[in-house]
């Protein structure tokens, strides 16, 4: 009885209406959103997820959620960074349309802009995309000796000129959902910048 009582699954399946159309209903209140302490807590709560709801997508939109706040937020953040951003959804944008995630054929970029940068280009198959709270977007920010330099961008999912449009799901990982994004010449500032430029890729 304890244990039900304690197990943050138990909570939020007794929450969420339906985990196999969208399972975010309840994860807050059940504490799930918050950062997990370690990589195995991460897998223990991953294992837990998928047996009890038998959907690999539910471990899918959780651990992938966990995973990218810890590697690129708390691995790559300033502190101002983590603060805004740790505990929320992000979802990381690097493949394009028609050519995946291929490092020489990207066209994704950003540009130097006032005081920050501007960034243009499509990107595809964003996992969490449609829930994320901000966008991590690979984009090239300089070329030596014909070599592109990429950097990483944190992308607020309300900056003017960012759009999300709806991408088939892989049916094996339902409810996990992915976007294409279109960047039309997004501004950001200085500190959007992830970790050093030039180095993303």
């Amino acid at each position: 009885g304890d244990r039900l009582t304690m197990d943050p699954v138990d909570s939020w399946l007794a929450k969420c209406p339906d985990p196999a159309t969208d399972p975010m209903p309840g994860m807050a209140e059940a504490g799930l959103l918050a950062p997990c302490g370690s990589y195995r807590e991460i897998a223990r709560i991953k294992a837990a997820l998928v047996e009890r709801t038998g959907l690999l997508g539910v471990g899918g939109v959780w651990g992938g959620r966990q995973m990218v706040g810890r590697w690129f937020i708390e691995g790559f953040g300033t502190k101002a960074q983590k603060a805004a951003w740790l505990g929320k959804t992000a979802a990381v944008s690097i493949s394009e349309p028609g050519v995946g995630a291929h490092p020489k054929l990207l066209t994704t970029r950003a540009d130097p802009f006032g005081a920050g940068w501007r960034i243009t280009g499509e990107k595809a198959w964003t996992s969490n995309g449609p829930i994320a709270d901000v966008l991590i977007v690979l984009a090239i920010t300089s070329e030596d000796a014909g070599r592109k330099r990429y950097s990483m961008f944190l992308v607020p999912r309300d900056t003017p000129g960012l759009t999300l449009k709806d991408m088939p799901g892989f049916h094996a990982l339902r409810p996990s959902r992915h976007c294409q994004v279109v960047l039309d010449g997004c501004e950001l500032p200085a500190d959007a910048l992830l970790g050093p430029a030039g180095r993303a890729y």
